[in-house]
């Protein structure tokens, strides 16, 4: 793994219980990527960043991505937190969400040998 990577700082969002906000796993990737992009527009840094943030739900990705600067459908309970993730992507044309694939124990079984994004997921 590159230095560079490994001396990066990083946040890593952990959400439990999150059947709270509705069930399947989709609610929940809408609420960590939301909390994900909250966080980083808070974030004051000395240096410049790296402003990706990754998810390992395929079809969120390529729908905020898609829809970034158009109209989103309504899908019921959804809309609010589609609408408050393409604001914050609105308002920073340099931050990118991108999907990152899932299950790394399933491909490495030593952690120690995992990446920043393994790592998150």
């Amino acid at each position: 793994m590159d230095q560079d990577i490994k001396t990066l700082d990083h946040v890593a969002i952990r959400i439990e219980h999150g059947e709270v906000v509705g069930r399947g796993p989709n609610p929940q990737e809408l609420l960590a990527l939301l909390g994900a992009l909250a966080v980083n527009t808070r974030l004051e840094t000395m240096q410049r960043t790296d402003q990706r943030i990754g998810s390992d739900c395929k079809s969120l990705v390529d729908y905020v991505n898609a829809h970034r600067h158009t109209r989103m459908r309504n899908e019921v309970g959804k809309l609010p937190f589609l609408l408050a993730i393409q604001q914050y992507l609105q308002r920073d044309d340099a931050q990118q969400v991108r999907w990152v694939r899932s299950h790394p124990e399933r491909r490495k079984t030593d952690k120690q040998e995992f990446d920043l994004d393994e790592w998150g997921i």
